[in-house]
């Protein structure tokens, strides 16, 4: 599991403005350029559009936005198309520069809920079992005429998983647990074969696994001496 501490960019705009309810829509391509000294993290939220590239240092990372497949012509001519991910860009600590996100939707509307920057930290791996699923707000109402209905509301991911660390990274991520305790954070408990330092993307992962919330419970157990198992509960906001 990655933890990354997200700071707000300093720019104007709905996808900078912190609120998990609204979004930047402009037509055809967003394009912002933003500060990310001492950050090796950028996270998109609750987008709309074909593709998004970050550029940084020179290097221009790009994933799809497209969330199907097409597995047959039926799907190329007739399915609905499905856009829009939430995506972290990893990349090597800056330590000075710009970035600049694009996100594309040609012949549409290029939306994007929030665009932040942070720090990731490795914490520990993730165990298979992982718990994943959603919160559901939506309520039982009854008009004034005493009719009941289900009005729809929002709802937020939701993640319970194991997690595995030497023992000696027990306080290690202790601390980072607390340091975050009452924070948004974006928590991705996918495994990569990329090492934190090196260019990639969550996009190599599962979406469901990247969860941007707050920690709702921990506790770690030391199994062995060389070894420590971590419970780890995170409750969306998005």
């Amino acid at each position: 599991m990655r933890l990354i501490a997200l700071t707000d960019i300093a720019e104007a705009g709905d996808m900078f403005d912190g609120w998990v309810g609204t979004q930047t829509e402009t037509a055809t391509e967003i394009e912002e350029t933003f500060a990310i000294t001492g950050f090796n993290s950028v996270v998109i939220l609750n987008t709309s559009g074909i593709s998004a590239s970050l550029l940084v240092d020179g290097v221009t990372q790009t994933v799809s936005l497209i969330r199907d497949s097409i597995k047959d012509w039926w799907d190329y001519w007739f399915a609905p198309l499905r856009t829009g991910k939430d995506i972290v860009f990893y990349f090597p600590t800056q330590t000075s520069g710009n970035a600049t996100i694009t996100i594309s939707y040609a012949g549409g509307t290029a939306k994007c809920g929030m665009c932040i920057t942070g720090v990731a930290t490795e914490i520990a791996d993730t165990r298979w079992g992982i718990e994943i699923g959603i919160t559901d707000y939506s309520i039982i109402a009854t008009d004034e005429f005493g009719q009941t209905y289900l009005n729809p509301g929002n709802w937020a991911k939701r993640a319970e998983t194991e997690l595995k660390m030497a023992s000696g990274q027990a306080d290690i991520a202790y601390r980072e647990i607390i340091k975050n305790r009452g924070t948004a954070c974006v928590f991705d408990y996918n495994q990569y074969s990329y090492a934190l330092t090196e260019r990639h993307t969550s996009d190599d992962g599962i979406q469901a696994l990247v969860v941007y919330g707050f920690t709702e419970d921990y506790s770690a157990t030391l199994v062995a001496s060389s070894m420590a198992i971590a419970r780890h509960e995170v409750q969306g906001l998005i």
